[in-house]
């Protein structure tokens, strides 16, 4: 039995060494995390001055946590290597000293517009200047308009935790419009990806840490309601007590088959992301969302700067061959009611759907290409004139 468990183990690590040197040779470096002081900024902390890297590496890693919510550090420069979701692309995040992505910001000179959001606006696999907060400012640019476009989106937060950015942070830069960039599931924190980080030494393997990372996404879609609700807090909670999915069920017939087609292969789809994005399809989530907009609109009173909403849908809703836009009404009904302009993405990407496959135009259901990322600057820019 000896001579056979070392038989297994000497098997087992020459095939670790033999797919260890095929994944280095066909796969590019997993997802890594290297944080570093901003040294163009008087960064005032010396902890800050170490720089450190993670590998295994989730948003958990890149971002603090602080009494309102979850916010990019400030003076931070950030290099994330992304994995094959968005093409393996490396990045660098540089926040200013309010924790924003982008520069500094200097003397207002014109028109300063703060956009809010989660990781649809950060976009930290995109280069900031193919990221959709930039681009409206190019193209504002070339119109012979000077506009400052400001970047405060961060990823995986709600609509509170984005209110509390624009109360902390926001209202320093003095903007002239506030855009909060809505998406589905900001009834509450976004659900993220968390990876599990591997003990060092294993941590410096390719193979092992490209197999976790695929682990993940795959186990995702089994596991998906428990995990999401684990990472939520008490008022998630308490809309889970009000039964979401039986909420949904009530109103809406379940079947397999292509959601293209079938409005209830579409249901299935919400429903297994009740806790997600599927969540702006139970009425009781708005519970949540419909005062948080109203107090923005309040503010914008009290400070001067008009509020706007953009909406982001989700890739199923735009790519299916039927209108499921149950959210888009909602936020409209609520934008309506509070004189809040608003732009609905919805139909226009339905219509570059068209001509664009989901791919071009999305890195998975809802984080924009560089393609899908100048779609949405252009009607993002004809909406603020």
């Amino acid at each position: 039995m000896l001579k056979n468990s070392i038989l297994f183990l000497v098997v087992l690590l020459v095939f670790f060494f033999i797919a260890e040197g095929i994944v280095r040779l066909v796969l590019p470096p997993p997802q890594e995390v290297i944080v570093k002081p901003n040294t163009q900024k008087d960064i005032g902390n010396p902890n800050k001055l170490k720089e450190r890297r993670c590998k295994s590496c989730d948003e958990t890693d890149i971002l603090d946590k602080t009494a309102r919510g979850r916010r990019y550090s400030p003076n931070t420069h950030y290099t994330i290597q992304h994995g094959p979701q968005f093409d393996n692309h490396r990045v660098d995040v540089i926040t200013n000293s309010l924790g924003h992505r982008g520069p500094e910001l200097g003397a207002k000179q014109d028109k300063r517009v703060l956009f809010l959001g989660d990781s649809i606006t950060a976009s930290d696999y995109l280069d900031e200047e193919k990221t959709f907060v930039r681009v409206v400012e190019s193209i504002a640019r070339v119109k012979n308009k000077s506009w400052e476009t400001i970047n405060a989106g961060v990823g995986a937060i709600g609509v509170q935790e984005e209110f509390g950015i624009l109360m902390d942070t926001g209202l320093q830069t003095n903007p002239d419009v506030v855009v909060l960039g809505f998406y589905l599931n900001d009834f509450e924190r976004s659900p993220a990806v968390h990876l599990a980080h591997l003990p060092s030494p294993l941590d410096q393997s390719y193979f092992l840490r490209h197999l976790i990372t695929a682990l993940t996404f795959v186990l995702e879609d089994f596991k998906y309601g428990n995990k999401v609700v684990t990472a939520f807090d008490k008022n998630v909670m308490e809309i889970k007590q009000k039964n979401m999915r039986s909420e949904f069920l009530e109103n809406h017939d379940i079947q397999e088959g292509d959601y293209k087609v079938k409005a209830e292969a579409f249901n299935k789809i919400v429903l297994e992301r009740i806790f997600d994005w599927g969540g702006s399809w139970a009425p009781s989530s708005w519970d949540l969302m419909e005062p948080v907009i109203k107090e923005f609109k309040k503010q914008a009173g009290l400070h001067k700067f008009d509020f706007k909403i953009v909406v982001f849908p989700v890739s199923y809703q735009v790519y299916a061959d039927n209108m499921y836009d149950y959210p888009q009404r909602r936020i409209m009904n609520i934008a309506a009611e509070n004189d809040i302009a608003l732009l609905d993405l919805l139909p226009v990407l339905r219509l570059s759907a068209k001509k664009m496959d989901e791919r071009e135009m999305y890195y998975d259901h809802c984080h924009f290409t560089e393609s899908g990322s100048r779609l949405v600057a252009n009607e993002i820019f004809k909406f603020l004139m």
